[in-house]
């Protein structure tokens, strides 16, 4: 059984955590090494997420309540809840489902005297071109954030004109460091006083042995055989492998996500993400984009696969959108692929709750699955799976084509 995701990391990573973990060492020379090994590295600040991040930023921005701020209309909902609790309203941008960017027709119908700044978020591993959103902004007097957490290469550092870029190493993110957030701030007086609130910030208290350990233990998982008898055990037990699987490597459980956003990084998580930044290895990553772009040149014809037309793609993960999944789930799984349906993507809505000024948005969120996609597969199971998927939509088992 392929499974749906790996943890992107290796066992001697995983080693050093555990060393990290029992001896931290010094949290503001781990803090320095983190952020300095990061390119262009005076502008950057390293924190517990993105989320943390953009929860921090926008305490020292201090932006009127009320003001609007267009979004990309697929995101994280603990994205739009942050915009929320400092009283910004999101306004979602709808996306083109062949590349995922958002429509740059509707920012101008959007924009209003309320409009402080846009958030673009590159998702899927796809990563758009930000000139013209930038270009966008500069006319407006728009604060731009560039939203990279799925978009992590280890080449592309942000667009320079950008206010704002985040990048994510969270659990399940290309090259984890089991957590841990980076973003570039391009405002150095802005950057000082997010500097100084965070240092106010405790330190996480949840325990990096434990967290180290669990993800050892997902990793093992993650393999053919090991994952296959995970699978049959959660069956006897009557436990939803969705449910189980992504309560696992969600970052922030619970419902106070604002009280465990405002944390610093542990010490071994800083010194984690400094070794994963070190020692990035693109070579894995341009196999799962040859991976990916294979498998959609076979799907591209008999189902909608969102981004796939993205010139810049790292395939972090594979959805294609499906009417019915249950029945398309059940066949890929019993064929050996764990495909999956679930997602903390959402569709952003508008301020009354609609998504109808957001079709396409909606229609994805709701559609997707997501295929088993990494550099572990094989090529002959990349060829398979698309068969498997090929002779499914062709016998009628799901009616959408495109």
């Amino acid at each position: 059984m392929w499974a749906r995701k790996r943890i992107d990391i290796g066992w001697r990573d995983l080693l050093a955590a555990a060393g990290y973990a029992l001896f931290p060492g010094s949290r503001v020379t781990a803090q320095q090494s983190a952020e300095q090994t990061w390119p262009g590295s005076d502008d950057v600040i390293a924190c517990l997420s993105v989320r943390s991040g953009l929860d921090l930023m926008l305490g020292q921005l201090g932006l009127p309540a009320g003001s609007e701020v267009l979004v990309s209309a697929v995101t994280i909902e603990d994205m739009v809840t942050i915009l929320r609790h400092h009283g910004l309203v999101a306004v979602p941008m709808d996306v083109n489902p062949t590349d995922m960017s958002p429509n740059f027709k509707d920012i101008d119908r959007a924009i209003t005297s309320r409009t402080k700044a846009m958030l673009i978020a590159h998702l899927f591993g796809t990563r758009l071109p930000l000139q013209p959103f930038a270009e966008k902004a500069q006319e407006h007097g728009l604060l731009l954030w560039e939203d990279c957490a799925q978009a992590f290469d280890g080449r592309y550092a942000g667009n320079p004109e950008a206010d704002a870029v985040m990048f994510s190493f969270g659990p399940i993110k290309t090259a984890t460091a089991l957590g841990g957030g980076v973003l570039r701030v391009r405002d150095r007086e802005l950057l000082t006083r997010m500097r100084s609130a965070q240092e106010t910030w405790p330190s996480d208290s949840r325990s990096f042995v434990s967290r180290v350990a669990r993800y050892a233990v997902l990793k093992f998982l993650s393999g053919r055989i090991a994952f296959r008898v995970f699978l049959a055990i959660l069956k006897l037990l009557g436990r939803d492998p969705d449910r189980v699987l992504n309560s696992a490597v969600r970052n922030f459980p619970g419902d106070e996500l604002i009280a465990q956003l405002r944390h610093r990084s542990p010490t071994a998580m800083l010194r984690l993400l400094a070794r994963r930044l070190r020692t990035f290895r693109t070579d894995r990553l341009d196999r799962q984009a040859r991976l990916g772009r294979r498998l959609a040149n076979q799907l591209a014809v008999v189902v909608e696969c969102p981004g796939v037309a993205a010139a810049e793609h790292s395939f972090w993960v594979f959805p294609v959108c499906v009417c019915d999944s249950a029945p398309i789930l059940t066949a890929v799984r019993a064929a050996g692929f764990d495909a999956s349906a679930g997602s903390q993507l959402r569709a952003v809505p508008t301020a009354d709750g609609s998504l109808q000024s957001t079709p396409n948005a909606a229609r994805i969120t709701a559609e997707a699955i997501f295929l088993p996609l990494y550099p572990e597969l094989t090529e002959p199971a990349v060829d398979r799976l698309a068969d498997i998927l090929t002779s499914l939509l062709h016998c009628g088992r799901n009616p959408r084509k495109v």
